[in-house]
């Protein structure tokens, strides 16, 4: 898991991620819940069990809106669905979705969990989870899950880190997906956590907003939630 740093002093590394468009609210630990992200779906947060929160996103009452989907991710949900072990489309599906830039050479990296009850003989059931960094790729399945812990589902992958790089300088949009193929009446979910973007642009120099450098003086007050 990773090691979130502590912003102190002028907040410098704070201000420079900002002026060049990092991610916002990676950690899901801002007080305003699911706070520069967008969803689609039931998406939601939960406490994480260490410091913060982290996204869940669940079939449960998810999107049956596939064209909404498809455009605001840019994906072809039912093409992805049918890569999948299983014939059938997407029944529901619900997904959290946010763009960012990067100036020099980026890595994204962020934490995941797929959640489900479907069974072992899920058949064409076969629900799944999935990322978009400039193109839809699959995270899971039904049958990469083993009995698991977290409540409301009786399945899970446990979590793994997925590490992209190599990305150039340029806009991206990073989305997560969980799909309830066929069979929308067992529920499947995913969890999201620690969305980290390391841009080696964001070492430029740039120039301090007025209120920053106030910030960085102690001159403004400074709200943060305590658990």
């Amino acid at each position: 898991m990773f090691v979130r740093n502590v912003v102190t002093g002028l907040a410098l590394s704070f201000a420079l991620s900002s002026a060049h468009g990092a991610i916002i609210n990676g950690d899901f630990a801002d007080v305003v819940s699911l706070n520069g992200w967008s969803s689609i779906g039931n998406v939601s947060e939960q406490p994480d069990g260490v410091t913060d929160d982290r996204a869940i996103l669940s079939t449960a009452s998810g999107s049956t809106n596939k064209t909404l989907i498809n455009s605001e991710l840019g994906i072809n949900i039912d093409a992805l669905t049918a890569s999948y072990t299983g014939s059938g489309t997407a029944g529901n599906a619900s997904v959290l979705y946010q763009s960012f830039n990067i100036i020099g050479t980026g890595t994204i990296s962020f934490d995941w969990n797929f959640l489900t009850s479907e069974t072992g003989n899920f058949g064409s059931n076969n629900d799944f989870a999935f990322y978009v960094l400039q193109s839809a790729i699959g995270l899971a399945d039904v049958g990469d899950t083993v009995p698991g812990v977290i409540s409301g589902f009786s399945r899970e992958t446990g979590f793994s880190t997925e590490v992209i790089s190599g990305l150039s300088a340029g806009t991206y949009l990073i989305g997560f997906g969980v799909v309830n193929k066929n069979n929308t009446s067992t529920n499947s979910g995913l969890l999201i956590d620690n969305v980290i973007l390391a841009d080696t642009g964001a070492t430029t120099s740039t120039p301090l907003p007025a209120t920053v450098a106030l910030l960085g003086l102690g001159l403004i007050g400074v709200r943060r939630r305590v658990r």
